[in-house]
């Protein structure tokens, strides 16, 4: 009768051990969400909502005197970094028993901050500028000048011509979106990473 009776004490004990792990540490942050108390699943959805609003945020393009508005949607924003769903629910779970106390008391003292690491569709980009680019660029046009009345020149004709470069423009427009909402950049380096 111990024996089931101590099966049983120990056996729940380890039940209730296990529950407790399945969710994050208080502390750890993925970018300004409080991801503490969450399992690694409910930490993934809290950081797909945020990218999801962000998708839903618009940007304004200026080219020239125009002006075109786009979203995160747009040009394709993704959340490339997710396995920090995972990391979070580990820390502080894994190693001997020294890594896994000093890492409990640096989160009392300290956050864990994992980055959200986004990125930007460079096909969808490099759609867009080349849909601008015919939508705004225009062919330069010399003016001519002609010998005035009474001695002077007057200058007739012409016009200022726009050529988008769009090699740039997709390269400064996925920095330019990334560096305001992190992630990676053109180039695929993870910003802060």
């Amino acid at each position: 009768m111990c024996a089931g009776v101590c099966a049983l004490f120990f056996g729940g004990a380890g039940i209730k051990a296990q529950a407790a792990g399945d969710t994050i540490e208080k502390g750890v942050y993925a970018g300004a969400i409080d991801l503490g108390g969450k399992t690694a699943e409910e930490a993934k959805e809290a950081v797909a909502a945020y990218v999801r609003s962000l998708e839903e945020k618009t940007i304004t393009l200026k080219i020239g005197e125009a002006e075109e508005t786009l979203t995160g949607a747009d040009v394709g924003l993704s959340w490339v970094n997710q396995e920090i769903a995972e990391e979070a629910l580990l820390l502080g779970k894994g190693g001997n028993v020294v890594a896994r106390y000093k890492a409990l008391k640096d989160l009392e003292h300290e956050k864990k901050v994992y980055p959200i690491q986004l990125r930007c569709d460079t096909t969808k980009l490099t759609e867009l500028v080349a849909a601008y680019a015919e939508k705004y660029n225009v062919e330069a046009v010399d003016a001519t000048l002609k010998r005035a009345e009474g001695g002077g020149f007057t200058m007739e004709g012409g016009q200022t011509g726009i050529k988008l470069n769009e090699a740039e423009s997709v390269s400064l427009l996925s920095d330019g979106i990334l560096s305001a909402w992190g992630g990676e950049t053109a180039g695929g380096t993870p910003a802060g990473g």
